[in-house]
């Protein structure tokens, strides 16, 4: 039998019977050790699947992405006094760590932060990137200007 294997390791089989053991009331250490895994990885998946069905069973493949305004309604809610999994469940946020990092965040530098994302933002126009370009080929010509009169320069001393 040839066995699907999603992106954390385990196979579609190890899944479904999670799903089967859970339904049937067994606890997360009873699953941990009837399938081979962690308590904690068992714990997670017992959460998952209370909070979203078989579908929290489904391993994500790719980071969620959250509208700054799901970010920052969650972390008014948190502040406002409700726990995480009545706000994990209100807004459908899969990780616990995603709230803490929004109001460790929201905490530090404002809800400006809740709009910040990773890497290297876009450039905002073609002429910036034309500017951005001529103004490398500018110091590229500028540095072999310098190398070409230092060549000269040596040539005349020999």
């Amino acid at each position: 039998m040839r066995f699907l294997v999603h992106a954390r390791g385990y196979s579609s089989e190890v899944y479904e019977r999670a799903e089967e053991l859970i339904v049937a009331g067994y606890g997360r250490r009873a699953i941990a050790s009837e399938l081979g895994i962690s308590a904690y990885t068992a714990r997670k998946w017992v959460h998952a699947y209370q909070r979203f069905g078989v579908l929290g069973l489904v391993p994500v493949t790719a980071n969620t992405k959250y509208p700054f305004e799901l970010k920052l309604a969650a972390v008014q809610c948190f502040l406002g006094g409700d726990s995480k999994p009545e706000i994990l469940d209100k807004f459908q946020i899969r990780s616990p760590a995603a709230l803490d990092r929004w109001v460790r965040t929201f905490r530090a530098t404002g809800e400006e932060s809740l709009k910040r994302t990773r890497g290297r933002p876009p450039a905002s126009t073609a002429e910036e990137t034309v500017e951005r370009k001529v103004l490398r080929l500018e110091m590229e010509n500028a540095a072999l200007k310098k190398w070409q009169a230092l060549v000269a320069e040596e040539q005349r001393r020999d």
